[in-house]
Parts: structure tokens; C-alpha cells; sequence
């Protein structure tokens, strides 16, 4: 069994927790894009571009981001978000499921609620970062 077959056998049996509601906290989601390196599975990061004003500036994390008033969900928040960060387009990944909702929770950070979803792609994709990413790894 190939590692992204075992990560979507293992997320097709469980069913994500969600945050409950927090007042003030905007929603937002993440991809975690996965393909088969030749040493086993290998995850897009980005590194976050350093901006004044901007509270994640500088951070790595995985492309993403708030939930715009036009998305229909977060699974499209974070299509619409990859897109626009790295270029990648993920209607044609597949969605393999989605993690637990998290809280990040520092002084420094508005509150967010993010979803987490996780993609399988068939190679290594092609990248076209924007001006939010300083780099995409």
C-alpha cells in the first residue's frame, strides 16, 4: 500500500474534530499537499513574506488562510487560498479528508479557528508564488 493510499484509508475513518464556536474567532483554512517523493511523502510549506502590520509575517506554515464572504465552505477557502498563494490549483488534487480544527493561540495573532484539509497530488507541483509568500518549499 502506497503512503498516500494509508493516509486516506486512516482519514476516511475518522471524522475531524470541530472547534466550538468562539466569539470573535474568524474561520479559516489550510492545505496540507501531499505526492510520493522517491523517499516517501513529501508536504508543500511555505514561508510567509516579512510585512509590517502583518501578524504571520515570517511564519511557515501550510498555504491557507480566512474565509472570504464569496466561499461556500472552508474546502473552499483553501482551494481559493492555495490558488492564490502558490498557484496550485487543487480541484483537481484529491481531497483526502481533513484534521482537527485548531486554535492557535498566541499574544501576537488575531483569533482564528483553522481547518486543516488534507490533498494528495500525483507530483511535485509547479509553483507561482504571490506577494503574501516569501518562499515555497
Amino acid at each position: 500500500m502506497s503512503a498516500i493510499e494509508d493516509v486516506r484509508r486512516r482519514l476516511a475513518t475518522r471524522r475531524p474534530v470541530e472547534a466550538p464556536p468562539e466569539p470573535g474567532a474568524q474561520p479559516a483554512a489550510v492545505a496540507l499537499i501531499l505526492h510520493e517523493g522517491k523517499d516517501g511523502l513529501e508536504a508543500l510549506f511555505i514561508k510567509r513574506a516579512v510585512r509590517p502590520g502583518d501578524p504571520w509575517s515570517g511564519q511557515v506554515a501550510f498555504p491557507g488562510g480566512r474565509r472570504d464572504a464569496a466561499d461556500a465552505d472552508l474546502l473552499a477557502t483553501a482551494i481559493r487560498e492555495t490558488h492564490e498563494e502558490v498557484g496550485v490549483e487543487l480541484r483537481d488534487a484529491t481531497l483526502l479528508g481533513a484534521l482537527d480544527d485548531l486554535q492557535p493561540r498566541t499574544p501576537t495573532l488575531p483569533p482564528v479557528v483553522v481547518r486543516p484539509f488534507v490533498f494528495a497530488v500525483p507530483a511535485r507541483p509547479e509553483l507561482a508564488t504571490n506577494e503574501e509568500v516569501q518562499r515555497a518549499f
